[in-house]
């Protein structure tokens, strides 16, 4: 019997390995022998080829085991062959760990270095069972789709990503029960030879079993995709009746200080509308704003970026669109490239989508790599596709029901990485499976999109730090941006435009704006212009100046949670950096209610003492772990706390 391991200043897992079967003896955080998983349980790492299912360890057998060392940790591959009926074909499980990240990733590699050509059916890639009530905890993740995991055989759904309190606690709190990551349908994965196959990654994060699991969580995905870290400060142009509209809005934008300009799409009376084309299939230009065609989208980027401004523009793969009074949305289906729902498949919610996996998706991933190009974009946003969504279509190569989810992922992967090598920015609605492959933030947080035309304004508000908050135990504030709607963003023809006039919305507007930067995000508002006269202005430059001024907080800091927010209580966050210049605490505190308060807020920190200064500019000292804050009705304001070095001590 051999053992063999892999191991991190943050965790340890040792494999025993035998004739007939993987398995963990040991999954163990740092260096110590606390199980955090149930050794009972094999691993059953396995691949389908042919047809027939092969358990590594057993219908392939061990070959080899190689821990190596890498620039960031560590990787140990154990190789797997020796199958007479499939000459040449070896599989490797493959592992690797991270010294500045507490996590472990595992996939498969399957290399065909024979004559024949083979059919890889279907990869379980992971079997585990974390234990619970440990120092430490697992929190299970894939850079694939969330239901590829399955528990008792039945598929995982995880809620939309706008659904924070649900996603965030179904990650953050794991049951103690047998997790499964594998292909949740048939890959048909045609494996000629001389080609290899790799298999999506499973993060296992390996975290303190306390409310600190998130920020481990966030630190870990900073050094794992240092992209996440790029920042600007950006605003979202509603789209435009008339071109001239862009124009005003991008003077306005750069007047206000803003970083970058989002063109955006939305709805016009109750139709889909997007901030340059007649639609997604064929990303022809709207004919009223631009005669002359991308010369004229070009004049427009060019001016932006006369003005200090990158340029955005949003894209989906969801074709919506809908004739005005229409009461269905229209499809592209000229070429059968529809997508069709399996019947467990819960995603018929998305509307009329159209399938990555077949023609459509090389071709629109084309027109949309040119679109970037003709218009000078520095950046891009794309809307879907949800990458559960199991297509059935009945597409050639494509076979129903067949290897549509994966041909679209490992299609949309190589568009990621296409993109970030081209140097071009990109946001996307999803989660944990887009960061890892070169997206660079998630958009959808801090809101709900029924939020904008079925709540008021204050009750708009704090929705939008409720789900904020909840967002936040997970992901770092730069992954993340919100919607801030100045104009309606909303289906219904007839939904007002809440903070316009802005003048006489400033203060809704400021609280508004409390939210998006007081927690760190990047914005952004939706509007025609991002202020309209001086009360607007100031509640903007307020904000935006207090995000510049603590940049430094957001993208190299973290945040942590002070007080829930409950509607009638102080609520508050903190940024904390730590670095040459010593510890440094940010708090920002909300007043939901209509009379001024004062709490006492635990910092979370162990005494000592401080240098202060508020927002006013006055300064003062302090010491202990406690912070007494006041805060203006409906308002917010923020408190920074300098550690005082020694020779400042009296």
């Amino acid at each position: 019997m051999d053992r063999v391991g892999i191991e991190s200043r943050h965790l340890k897992r040792v494999l025993m390995l035998e004739a007939g079967s993987i398995r963990s003896a040991a999954f163990c955080a740092g260096s110590g022998d606390e199980p955090l998983v149930d050794t009972s349980v094999p691993d059953a790492a396995s691949v389908t080829i042919n047809g027939v299912e092969y358990v590594l360890g057993d219908g392939f057998k061990v070959c080899s085991a190689e821990t190596v060392d890498t620039i960031s940790g560590q990787k140990l591959i154990v190789t797997c062959g020796d199958q007479p009926i499939l000459p040449g074909v070896t599989v490797q499980l493959i592992f690797e760990v991270f010294e500045n990240a507490p996590v472990l990733t595992r996939q498969i590699k399957v290399v065909n270095s024979g004559t024949l050509t083979v059919c890889i059916n279907g990869m379980q890639v992971e079997r585990i069972k974390p234990l619970a009530g440990k120092s430490h905890k697992l929190l299970l993740e894939d850079d694939y789709v969330r239901d590829a995991m399955t528990v008792d055989g039945k598929r995982v759904y995880s809620p939309w990503i706008e659904k924070h309190r649900q996603y965030i606690d179904a990650f953050l709190n794991p049951a103690e029960e047998e997790f499964c990551f594998a292909y949740p349908v048939n890959m048909g994965w045609t494996l000629e030879p001389g080609a290899s196959f790799e298999s999506f990654k499973v993060y296992e994060f390996v975290v303190p079993n306390t409310e600190e699991a998130g920020l481990a969580v966030r630190k870990a995905t900073r050094t794992l995709f240092p992209w996440t870290r790029e920042q600007a400060l950006g605003c979202s142009l509603a789209p435009a009746a008339n071109v001239e509209e862009y124009y005003a809005g991008i003077d306005r934008i750069a007047e206000a200080g803003f970083e970058y300009v989002h063109l955006n799409h939305g709805w016009i009376k109750g139709v889909m509308t997007s901030p340059l084309f007649t639609n997604y299939c064929d990303y022809e230009l709207r004919p009223e704003l631009f005669p002359a065609g991308w010369v004229d989208v070009k004049k427009l980027t060019d001016y932006a970026h006369a003005k200090g401004l990158q340029i955005s523009f949003y894209s989906i793969y969801v074709n919506t669109w809908m004739e005005e009074g229409a009461k269905t949305p229209k499809a592209y289906t000229e070429h059968d490239w529809e997508l069709i729902w399996a019947d467990d498949d819960d995603s018929s919610r998305w509307g009329t989508t159209l399938d990555p996996a077949t023609g459509w998706g090389e071709a629109v991933n084309r027109k949309l790599a040119e679109a970037i190009e003709k218009g000078g974009f520095d950046a891009w946003h794309l809307d879907g596709p949800y990458y559960g969504d199991i297509s059935v279509a009945e597409n050639r190569p494509v076979k129903p029901g067949g290897p549509n989810q994966v041909r679209a992922w490992e299609s949309q992967k190589a568009f990621y990485h296409q993109m970030r090598l081209a140097g071009i920015h990109g946001e996307a609605a999803q989660g944990f499976q887009a960061f890892a492959h070169g997206m660079s933030r998630i958009t959808t947080t801090g809101y709900e999109e029924g939020d904008f035309g079925d709540k008021s304004i204050r009750a708009q508000i704090l929705a939008n730090r409720k789900a904020a908050y909840d967002f936040t135990k997970l992901y770092r504030p730069e992954q993340a941006t919100t919607v801030l709607p100045v104009v309606a963003w909303s289906p219904d023809e007839d939904a007002a435009d809440l903070l316009v006039p802005m003048e006489e919305h400033a203060d809704e507007y400021n609280a508004y704006l409390a939210n998006v930067y007081g927690y760190g995000f990047e914005g952004k508002p939706f509007c025609k212009v991002p202020f309209e006269g001086p009360k607007s202005r100031a509640a903007l430059q307020r904000w935006l100046s207090f995000w510049k001024e603590h940049r430094a907080y957001f993208k190299d800091g973290y945040l942590l949670h002070l007080r829930e927010p409950d509607g009638e209580n102080i609520d508050a966050v903190m940024h904390l950096l730590d670095d040459d210049q010593g510890k440094r605490i940010l708090v920002v505190a909300y007043n939901p209610a209509t009379t001024e308060q004062t709490c006492e807020l635990n910092l979370r920190i162990d005494g000592g003492s401080w240098n202060c200064k508020v927002e006013s500019g006055e300064t003062g000292t302090g010491s202990g772990g406690t912070l007494s804050v006041t805060v203006p009705p409906l308002n917010a304001t923020w408190i920074e706390l300098f550690e005082m070095k020694e020779h400042e001590h009296g």
